[in-house]
């Protein structure tokens, strides 16, 4: 048989000796978060100014799926975002945006949207 938990600490002891070897795998170590979130988040916001140090330091208690979780729902945000506000121009008849204009948009919202949602998760504030 074969088991995984978070909390191993809670599992029934009837449950527990029926499992032969137990391994416990740490959570990850700050440079490990640092680089998960690095791979995880969009090219973009190393531009951006994120403070990777600092975000790996604030996720002491995440796992490496909660990091992988996290990243993927900031990369995720802005995009439902925008995929609304297409859909509202695209109700109004608004046709008449140019291409760069709309383009500059998409990537601003994109990077301010995944820096929020970050410092949200992490207690941070990016800003002033």
């Amino acid at each position: 048989m074969l088991a995984a938990s978070n909390l191993p600490w809670a599992l029934d002891p009837a449950m527990l000796r029926r499992l032969e070897k137990r391994i416990l795998v740490p959570l990850p170590n700050a440079k490990a978060r640092r680089i998960m979130i690095e791979k995880n988040l969009p090219d973009g916001e190393r531009a951006n100014g994120l403070d990777y140090k600092k975000l790996a330091e604030r996720t002491a208690d995440y796992s490496g799926s909660d990091i992988v979780l996290m990243c993927k729902e900031a990369a995720m945000r802005p995009m439902r975002k925008l995929m609304k506000r297409l859909e509202k121009m695209e109700e109004n008849d608004e046709e008449d945006m140019e291409e760069i204009k709309v383009q500059r948009q998409i990537r601003f919202m994109l990077f301010t949207e995944i820096s929020v949602f970050i410092s949200h998760c992490c207690g941070l504030c990016f800003y002033g």
